[in-house]
């Protein structure tokens, strides 16, 4: 993703969050410190967000983490504390922030997340066989929000599932092979 500097930011596989500087073309690594356990949750990132207020957000494979660019300080976010975990896996797919500043935090296994960094306030939507208005499977893959405030969940597996916002309410519309 672009950072608010012009920086590119880029997750990679064991090697932690990277970010280019295109103008001396150098390139800054963050990582996972395993001595004393600081620095990113993890090395292997699936995923990068600039947020609207210019911190960049990486989700990892042991979960949210958010990066402020000016001082290099990062602050990890436990989503998956009980009551929210429906698995012990913590991985974090996709990020996407909405109209109204909120990240939603895709996860592999584990459902989707919203999540207010202003007040750190969580909610999780995870697929309930018994609740034909709940997400329609567990693992989700992309997220985006119509001009309506209609918010679209892509889910491995799943289909497509319809959350409106204002009523918090899900809605599977695809659920066959391949879609």
């Amino acid at each position: 993703c672009l950072g608010p500097d012009g920086s590119i930011w880029c997750g990679s596989y064991w090697g932690g969050l990277l970010r280019f500087n295109p103008k001396t073309e150098t390139f800054a690594s963050y990582r996972h410190d395993p001595v004393s356990g600081g620095g990113l949750s993890h090395n292997y990132v699936y995923c990068v967000k600039t947020g609207s207020d210019g911190k960049i957000w990486a989700g990892t494979h042991n979960g949210l983490n958010r990066l402020n660019p000016g001082t290099g300080s990062i602050d990890r976010y436990d989503l998956f504390s009980p009551p929210h975990a429906r698995t012990r896996k913590k991985k974090v797919k996709i990020i996407f922030e909405d109209s109204a500043g909120v990240l939603w935090v895709g996860t592999q296994q584990n459902g989707l997340y919203r999540f207010n960094p202003l007040n750190n306030r969580i909610d999780h939507f995870s697929h309930d066989p018994d609740n034909p208005h709940s997400l329609s499977h567990n693992t989700v893959i992309s997220i985006c929000e119509s001009k309506e405030g209609i918010l679209w969940i892509g889910t491995y597996g799943g289909g497509v599932n319809k959350l409106d916002l204002k009523k918090s309410k899900m809605r599977t519309l695809a659920n066959r092979p391949g879609i």
